[in-house]
């Protein structure tokens, strides 16, 4: 994701770059809130070490 970022800051008109990042902005927060966090809480032996050592609540 932040590959596509860069280029299309790159390669966009502003506004378009604004609109762009705005969705890749809420689709790795969904995919963190609603996928990654409730699956590591389940399944703790996934998790990576950096989210065993952060407070998500």
């Amino acid at each position: 994701m932040n590959a596509s970022l860069e280029l299309a800051q790159q390669e966009c008109s502003h506004g378009e770059f604004a609109a762009f990042r705005d969705c890749v902005s809420k689709a790795m927060f969904d995919l963190m809130f609603e996928a990654l966090i409730p699956l590591y809480r389940r399944h703790p032996a996934l998790a990576p070490e950096w989210f065993l050592n952060t407070n998500w609540d």
